[in-house]
């Protein structure tokens, strides 16, 4: 009897392990509720992850595949970064929290929701900010236009927001005016779309050559604005 109950306590750790061996991560492991420092290359899969502020590093990367991701902070990015089918929420905690991108940052079939405690008339109200030499790609899985069930989403949070025009006062921005002030954008953003979707975001605004758009869908938009002669929607 005892052989027996051996056995079967080795058959139940054999497939819980086996379970566990389908998620994880290498490199700098996110632990709940702390922040999370990319200071080595990372890589996390098939994990639900809960953290506050989040900084990759100059020089460092950061993969998430099918990884569900919220963050309560801000979101600095440096170094290379990937999000592949994998679903992130960034909810600002104090004023002047967003997603800053220095770096490069692929968003690939993947939804990207941004959360602002402010509304957005305000210089420090949530966005996604890019920085002079970042480079934006949001992109479907396959790269096939003809294919739908795999296309990234970038959307504003506005449950509980209000009515029609006060949803539209908490709408994001992607990129961003110099102070405010209206004709101006941060030098060389470069943003690539394809086969990709946004609901509720105030504005997309980009300076970098070589940008476009292609076969994608804007719902609640409130503006697109490139800066040079180049630029192709398609």
């Amino acid at each position: 009897m005892k052989k027996v109950s051996f056995l079967l306590l080795a058959i139940t750790a054999i497939i819980i392990s086996t379970g566990n061996a389908s998620a994880g991560s290498n490199g700098n492991a996110p632990q709940d509720g702390q922040d999370w420092i990319i200071t080595q290359d990372t890589h996390v899969w098939d994990e639900t992850v809960s953290v506050k502020d989040i900084v990759v590093n100059f020089g460092k990367t950061l993969k998430l595949e099918n990884v569900s991701l919220s963050s309560k902070g801000f979101i600095e990015i440096r170094g290379e970064t990937r999000w592949i089918n994998s679903t992130i929420y960034h909810e600002q905690d104090s004023h002047g929290d967003n997603i800053s991108l220095y770096s490069t940052l692929s968003i690939i079939n993947s939804e990207v929701t941004l959360d602002s405690i402010q509304k957005n008339s305000e210089i420090t109200a949530n966005c996604l900010d890019l920085n002079e030499n970042s480079v934006l790609i949001i992109t479907d899985y396959d790269l096939n236009p003809a294919t739908s069930n795999d296309r990234s989403l970038i959307k504003s949070n506005t449950i509980g927001k209000g009515n029609y025009t006060e949803k539209l006062d908490y709408t994001v921005q992607v990129g961003r005016l110099v102070n405010n002030q209206p004709g101006s954008g941060i030098p060389n953003t470069k943003v690539i779309i394809e086969n990709s979707d946004f609901e509720y975001v105030k504005a997309l605004r980009f300076t970098g050559e070589g940008s476009y758009i292609s076969n994608s869908t804007f719902d609640m938009i409130g503006i697109i604005s490139y800066f040079n002669d180049d630029f192709l929607f398609t």
